[in-house]
């Protein structure tokens, strides 16, 4: 039962968010349909549009709606003051591509444009649309040629083409729930904006068009992008300062692809950058990770990257880029350029699979001061065939610089700060391209394990450790060979099929090598190179694109540090924001997210699951169902309940946890650090914790170790449902305690009673019994041990089928012989050219077929075999004419008309014989004489 709330000193709440958006507020719609848009995607629809935009910002503001379905051809929209475009799905604003359909200007050209607006907006999860791809005057997978409007002189260079969706000197601005797709140039552009939510966005660009930046952010402050989807050619979320600076930003909860930078500060950076925060954020293969190119002598300070996964690769070395996952410079983009300074930089929670390291380069009088790095893992891994070995210092300074690859690249840093960071070369792909060429040589077993001892020879002076490990080494390098070999014999097997299959090898093939068999795409289309074949990346990549969104929709958030107080606690409300904006009050049925200073509620992290409850005050009930960490922040989650009232500022709260969930809890943390000092003790202090998971119903705990434990009976404190290997040299133990434990013991028992009453049943009743306890034994959740044990008493139940099958099989052939053989001795008594006759053998394919080829062989005689099933009304059939028969007859003549009535078909005719099936059995005697008739 739970203890009564505690009243502790008050402390302040800091912040409450809104974290679902609620629907848009009442307001008047004003259709641009009213006002005359076609919609047909042929004719402009400029002035309606327009005129449903002043209409509306003559009347104080509301909506302008663009019917769906319709695709809406325009110039530059003007967007003016509190008017909101809604865009539903169905509906796409389409951008003009001719030069005269937008402003003379060039800082102008943008297919929606707001300017000293308030308040002003896009939504509605339709799509707005740039026509890109009629910019492109030479498309290239390296990187497109693209149109450039300079004749006016207004822009110079190949950056002349209109961007897509630009707020200038605006204030307020809402932008959410929307497509924005293949612009020509920058697709989303704030400049000298203030407060602005950009959320739930989805940015789609040529990923070889240059210039096609996702989301700029230029000297604008107060910004917040959330759950935004970025997939685009150039950088894409990109903070600049020209001519002022660039103060607390916020991007959370988003995913991004990039063939350039995926976060890019500059490298426009006259300005200073300060207070920005870029947290849980999954990067994939991009040329760039983190980055920060600040040239032009503005200063930055106070950043915090955190909880960011991300892999960077090469491209063509077009792009600006060399695989960097992180990435800062303050070289000056000319010798008599200012010198900026970037300061207080922290980096946590981050983990990168990169084909370079990191890069770290101040400037003499720029120096990099003060970054930190916590909790770091960084993995270094080639699988691209661009040359490495160059630092790309681009723009401006030394340009592109030969170096050898390192984990980190240092120049004129103060200050650095390391904690839990690591580095390692995955030597796993390495090997097993060296495989495949050695395995062409035929060189007979492992051969790389076998160089060890003379490169411990030639460097164990230099590297000792490679002495006092050598045969660890040696081991994990054989083990690497043997498994990667038997890696190519599984998917050798796959790839012939495939490629006997296809002319060109499906992407789905490619990526099925490498998601079951581990096959790179690399070592793939050198496998295809050998056949002749090519390999379909755009298959592979969407392949794999939908296996990463399926991992994104489950990844964990973590980070923060934990909370160590009594379980009831009070605070008191200090800020509101709800709808994108602060506010004094609160109440509704909307999900609220509650920033408090201090709290009793453990949110995720370390693998330990939230706590729930509630947080109560005057206003009534706020319950709480979910905690997370957010760029140090503990966020709580959840809605009032139905009667409570508004909750101000200044309100006192009290929290309450749900101690009977915590209970549940408990005794699972317990045992996770029991298992931990158990494991160390048994196997060594050479254990390592690699992960866990602490839930109310169970516990997982991952850990490395050469060898693993070979019998999970000696675990009897508690249910450990499984123990497998998840990694090279990682395992991972799942158990539960408490009820849980009971549950699965109950379980467990269940089955095993299950399993001796199939013992005493036969036949097709012993087969669907053993199927169903099999479906549920995989599926079922209990002790490891006894699932080992009853899964020994299935298998030996299923060879006690086999056998009595296999017994029943031969009966049945001697049971539908001997009919046949008589049936066809009386036709022949009787003058018959043909048999035809029922034999009483079930189903069984294989007794009828050898009976039919009994009487073929030894009587010479035609003959058509039936057999039934009373239980399911089927019936198999089988015809044999032998090569005596008269001449033209054919099996399937006399097999196909006689099986239609039985609703069934059939096939074959080689040799003689042909078979079929029918789902009618009842029509057999109704039909006997067709079968007689046809041969008569």
């Amino acid at each position: 039962m739970a203890s009564p709330p505690l009243q502790l000193a008050a402390a302040p709440l800091l912040l409450l968010l809104l974290v679902v958006v609620p629907g848009t507020r009442s307001s008047r719609v004003f259709s641009v349909a009213d006002y005359g848009a076609a919609g047909d995607g042929s004719r402009y629809d400029t002035a309606a549009i327009q005129a449903a935009v002043d209409a509306c910002a003559a009347a104080g503001g509301g909506r302008v709606l663009l019917p769906a379905p319709g695709n809406y051809l325009t110039a530059t929209v003007h967007l003016r003051s509190r008017v909101v475009l809604e865009v539903p799905p169905g509906a796409r604003l389409l951008g003009g591509t001719r030069q005269a359909d937008y402003p003379p200007e060039s800082r102008r050209w943008y297919l929606v444009l707001a300017e000293n607006t308030t308040g002003a907006g896009v939504t509605g999860r339709g799509e707005i649309n740039g026509q890109g791809g009629a910019f492109v005057v030479t498309p290239s997978e390296v990187k497109n040629v693209m149109v450039s409007w300079n004749a006016t002189g207004d822009c110079l260079g190949d950056e002349c083409r209109p961007r897509l969706v630009g707020f200038i000197d605006s204030k307020d601005v809402r932008i959410h729930d929307i497509t924005l797709n293949q612009p020509a140039y920058w697709c989303l552009h704030l400049v000298r904006c203030d407060n602005t939510v950009i959320h739930n966005v989805s940015i789609f660009g040529d990923f070889n068009s240059p210039n096609n930046d996702g989301i700029d952010i230029e000297d604008s402050n107060n910004t917040i992008i959330t759950d935004c989807h970025i997939d685009t050619g150039d950088d894409a979320i990109c903070p600049k300062s020209i001519t002022g600076p660039v103060y607390n930003l916020t991007a959370t909860n988003c995913w991004i692809r990039s063939k350039s930078c995926a976060i890019k500060f500059g490298s426009a950076s006259s300005f200073d950058f300060k207070r920005l925060v870029f947290d849980n954020i999954t990067i994939v293969d991009a040329h760039r990770g983190l980055g920060m190119q600040i040239r032009d002598g503005g200063n930055v300070s106070d950043v915090v990257f955190s909880n960011i996964k991300m892999s960077t690769r090469y491209y063509h070395p077009l792009w600006w880029g060399r695989a960097e996952p992180i990435y800062i410079t303050t070289c000056p983009r000319h010798p008599d350029s200012k010198e900026g300074t970037i300061s207080d930089i922290r980096f946590i929670n981050i983990s990168s699979v990169s084909e370079n390291g990191v890069f770290l380069a101040g400037s003499k009088h720029g120096l990099l001061c003060n970054l930190k790095f916590k909790n770091i893992d960084l993995t270094y891994k080639r699988w691209t065939n661009y040359t490495g070995g160059l630092y790309d210092y681009r723009p401006g300074c030394q340009e592109m610089v030969k170096h050898k690859t390192g984990g980190m690249m240092l120049e004129h840093i103060s200050g650095l700060e390391i904690d839990n960071v690591y580095a390692r070369a995955e030597v796993h792909d390495i090997i097993a391209g060296c495989v495949i060429e050695v395995a062409r040589l035929d060189s007979g077993g492992t051969f790389f394990c076998r160089l060890v001892n003379v490169f411990v020879h030639v460097m164990g002076d230099v590297f000792p450790e490679l002495k006092d490990n050598e045969k660890k080494i040696k081991d994990i390098i054989r083990d690497e060979e043997e498994s990667f070999e038997n890696t190519l014999a599984k998917g050798y097997e796959k790839f012939k099929k495939a490629a006997d299959a296809v002319k060109d090898n499906g992407g789905t093939d490619a990526f099925v090598l490498w998601d079951t068999y581990g096959y790179p795409i690399d070592l793939t289309e050198v496998m295809a190179i050998d056949y002749g074949l090519t390999v379909d990346k755009e298959g592979f990549n969407a392949s794999m694109e939908e296996a990463r969104q399926k991992a994104r929709n489950s990844r964990n958030k973590s980070g923060g540090n934990s909370i160590a107080m009594d379980a009831n606690a009070t605070a008191q409300l200090r800020k509101v924001f709800v709808a994108q904006e602060y506010i004094t009050t609160a109440t509704g049925d909307e999900d609220f997210g509650l920033v408090l200073e201090s709290t009793s509620f453990y949110a995720e992290q370390g693998g330990q699951i939230f706590d729930t409850g509630s947080i109560e005050g005057s206003f009534g009930t706020f319950n709480v169902n979910n905690v997370q960490v957010f760029a140090g922040y503990v966020l709580h989650i959840g809605s009032f309940t139905k009667g409570s009232k508004v909750l101000s500022l200044g309100d006192s709260v009290i929290c309450k946890v749900d101690y009977n969930r915590r209970t549940l809890i408990a005794p699972n943390h317990t045992f996770s650090h029991m298992l931990n000092f158990a494991l160390r003790e048994v196997l060594g202090d050479h254990v390592d914790q690699k992960g866990s998971i602490v839930l109310p119903e169970k516990l997982r705990f991952d850990f490395s170790h050469g060898t693993h434990i070979t019998n999970t009976r000696d675990a009897k404190a508690f249910a450990l449902l499984s123990e497998e290997g998840i990694a090279k040299g990682v395992r991972r133990i799942t158990a539960v305690t408490a009820g849980c434990a009971t549950q699965a013991m109950e379980l467990a028992s269940s089955i095993d009673s299950d399993i001796n009453e199939a013992s005493q049943l036969e036949g097709a009743f012993l087969e669907k019994k053993i199927a169903s306890i099999k479906s549920g034994l995989d599926a079922t959740a209990i002790p490891a041990a006894k699932k080992a044990d009853l899964r020994g008493k299935v298998s030996k139940l299923e060879d006690e089928l086999r056998k009595a099958k296999k017994k029943m099989g031969e009966q049945n052939i001697q049971k539908a012989v001997k009919s046949a053989m008589d049936a066809a001795e009386a036709a022949l008594s009787g003058n018959k050219p043909f048999c035809v006759t029922h034999v009483d053998v079930g189903l069984d394919t294989t007794a009828v077929q050898e009976a039919v080829i009994k009487v073929m062989d030894q009587k010479g005689l035609p003959i058509m075999l039936f057999s039934t099933d009373e239980a399911s009304n089927k019936a198999v059939i089988y015809a044999g004419v032998p090569p005596n028969a008269p001449s033209g007859f054919k099996v399937l003549d006399w097999l196909t008309p006689s099986i239609a009535p039985l609703k069934g078909r059939g096939g074959g005719g080689k040799n003689g014989i042909a078979q079929g099936q029918g789902s009618d059995a009842s029509q057999l005697r109704k039909q006997w004489h067709l079968r007689t008739a046809l041969l008569q």
